[in-house]
């Protein structure tokens, strides 16, 4: 991760401008190639780094005034307070992006669920035609049955059953649907959360 990655470089270079007037001390900002990313001068031994999950991003220096005297004191601490500063901003910077992420995966999975509510409502939709069919196959075979007589009395008891098996089946699929249809409302309520 790169220092350049993280920071907003215009916002970052007016918090330096208003950090130097405010403190009275020149300060800089470095990448850890040594860069120079904000600021102008001769930087002097007053450092402090900036870091980011452990990692050191670059530092702030405080810069040389064109006489070469520092007072070593003020510009400890506006570099140490500035750097903090820094530190703290990149730590929301990252935090915000790691919520984007968890974000933009959460709402891949809400869309991926709802792909998969959408195959199954197409399922039942199916099975509800099944469900005709069937009790349209029982229907039918209890006409035969009773075309038949006393020869069909069997066949009767077998249409009997493919339509009890055709009424469990159609409170099944019901069921199912009803599971679905909440689902799906519990998804795009997450979703739109």
């Amino acid at each position: 991760m790169q220092l350049i990655d993280v920071i907003n470089q215009e916002e970052m270079e007016v918090l330096f401008e208003q950090w130097v007037v405010a403190g009275g001390v020149n300060v800089a900002l470095v990448d850890t190639d040594g860069k120079v990313l904000i600021g102008e001068g001769t930087l002097s031994e007053y450092c402090e780094n900036v870091v980011a999950k452990k990692d050191v991003l670059g530092a702030v220096y405080a810069i040389l005034p064109e006489d070469g005297v520092l007072d070593g004191e003020a510009a400890e601490k506006s570099v140490s307070s500035l750097a903090a500063v820094v530190n703290k901003m990149i730590g929301t910077v990252l935090n915000w992006r790691k919520e984007e992420e968890r974000d933009t995966a959460i709402h891949e999975k809400v869309e991926e669920t709802l792909t998969y509510i959408r195959k199954m409502n197409d399922i039942t939709k199916n099975l509800d035609k099944l469900e005709k069919n069937q009790k349209i196959l029982s229907l039918n075979a209890s006409i035969e049955a009773a075309r038949a007589g006393e020869a069909g009395r069997g066949f009767a008891i077998v249409a009997t059953n493919v339509a009890s098996l055709a009424s469990d089946f159609g409170t099944q699929n019901h069921e199912i649907k009803d599971a679905v249809q909440k689902l799906n409302a519990l998804m795009e309520s997450i979703e739109q959360a």
